[in-house]
């Protein structure tokens, strides 16, 4: 398995960075774990900065937002029947967060 950590430097802004960490350590401290998702991996391959960050959570994503809005004096919007919410930082950072989960359908 290859560290990004580099990478993600070179990507994102230091703000983003910090953001970023301080999920990863509300999460830890939540006994969580989090993970960057969708678009904003794409982008951190195409080496392009994005504003609006997706992670999933193994744990209560709602919980953790609620907690990260909190620290950073941001706005959470929270939709209980998905188990997502997004938090919107004063710097104008939007994170979409989601709650691990598995789905089956029906064929």
């Amino acid at each position: 398995m290859k560290n990004l950590s580099e990478k993600m430097q070179n990507c994102f802004s230091q703000s983003t960075m910090m953001l970023l960490k301080k999920v990863g350590v509300i999460s830890k401290h939540m006994g969580y774990k989090a993970y960057l998702i969708g678009g904003t991996v794409r982008d951190l391959f195409l080496r392009e900065e994005n504003l609006d960050i997706d992670i999933v959570i193994e744990g209560d994503a709602i919980h953790l937002g609620e907690r990260l809005a909190h620290e950073l004096h941001g706005i959470i919007v929270s939709h209980k029947r998905f188990g997502t919410c997004t938090v919107a930082t004063p710097e104008y950072i939007k994170i979409d967060f989601a709650t691990a989960r598995r789905e089956t359908y029906i064929r």
